[in-house]
């Protein structure tokens, strides 16, 4: 379990500086402003930008505006996982960091949208015409698939569960 705190909390800590840096060193702000797309600074010109953006909805812009049902549904994933980790008892190392990773991940954006009503993004990989988006959301996402492939493929428990 101390793990997976550690991670969460470091996720979270990597999180608040990236975007406390962005808006402070690129877009020149102390506190974000509620325009959903601010400036855009480019860093590979037409391939990778530096844009503010104030989401106020999750994934790909969905269910924006909804702040309340957004911080809801959040802590009934951050709930469930937590069953999850009591239930199953991650012994492995890449297992807690997942769990980390996504939990820190979660608390990152839940913090911004408790702080402010939307989410600071503000990576934007043109190149592939993706929603702009932040660290937390890549501690989610690279932490779900990490786990998933490591539940997947590695993870002996689900074979000696179907051997009983």
């Amino acid at each position: 379990m101390f793990g997976i705190i550690i991670t969460a909390i470091v996720a979270f800590i990597l999180d608040r500086i990236s975007k406390v840096s962005i808006l402070k060193f690129v877009f020149g702000l102390d506190y974000p402003s509620t325009a959903e797309f601010g400036d855009t600074v480019p860093v590979f010109k037409d391939v990778f930008h530096l844009t503010y953006h104030g989401n106020t909805g999750m994934a790909f812009g969905m269910l924006a505006g909804n702040k309340g049902l957004l911080i809801c549904i959040c802590a009934v994933v951050l709930l469930v996982i937590g069953i999850i980790i009591y239930k199953s008892k991650p012994q492995k190392i890449i297992e807690k960091l997942c769990y980390g990773m996504i939990i820190g991940g979660a608390v990152g954006n839940v913090f911004d949208r408790i702080s402010y009503g939307f989410v600071i993004d503000f990576l934007d990989f043109r190149i592939i015409n993706y929603p702009i988006f932040n660290v937390a959301d890549c501690f989610v996402v690279v932490g779900a698939i990490m786990l998933c492939i490591y539940i997947l493929f590695f993870d002996k428990r689900k074979d000696e569960v179907g051997k009983n």
